[in-house]
């Protein structure tokens, strides 16, 4: 490995214990980009309700605690999903789903709270969102099933002047 590729490597560290208040030998930073969401999606508002389904990738950035008895101490999750939606008009659409979610975990569970945009592209307009959610890791080790890794509640408010929208998922995160 050039010595120029262990700098940059070094100086990223550095940065991110800079911002994340760790001293650098603390932690070692974990990047999963196969992760995967599938979510039953119930949309609540005044001008009426739908459920419907998304799909998301989900990769995350975690910084983890060199000490074994600590498994994850926060990390980043990226969210770039879709989902169906109906419009006033009772035609069916999509809505693009783009989150930035700071996540901590505890045991076999993690908290994620960040903001968003959704772009509802038959509509037109991006509208702010709030998200949190809450994930139970599954615990499979073996086989096919050790893929399927966490119960996934989540809820969103989609901030908009004419309708304010609450959505609750209920779902399952895949990795690879």
């Amino acid at each position: 490995m050039n010595a120029a590729f262990k700098t940059t490597g070094l100086k990223f560290r550095l940065i991110l214990s800079i911002l994340f208040l760790f001293p650098a030998t603390s932690q070692a930073i974990d990047i999963n980009w196969l992760h995967f969401r599938g979510a039953g999606v119930l949309m609540l508002q005044n001008g009426g309700n739908l459920v419907t389904g998304s799909l998301s990738w989900n990769p995350l950035i975690s910084i983890q605690s060199l000490d074994t008895s600590i498994r994850d101490l926060f990390g980043i999750r990226l969210h770039a999903g879709a989902m169906g939606i109906k419009n006033p008009s009772n035609e069916y659409s999509f809505a693009l789903d783009y989150q930035a979610l700071w996540a901590t975990r505890f045991e076999t569970m993690s908290f994620e709270i960040g903001p968003g945009v959704q772009n509802f592209v038959a509509q037109g307009g991006s509208r702010m969102t709030v998200n949190s959610n809450l994930d139970m890791d599954f615990g499979f080790s073996r086989g096919i099933m050790r893929a399927l890794r966490q119960l996934v509640i989540g809820y969103s408010a989609v901030i908009d002047n004419t309708y304010f929208t609450h959505q609750v998922r209920l779902g399952i995160g895949i990795q690879l």
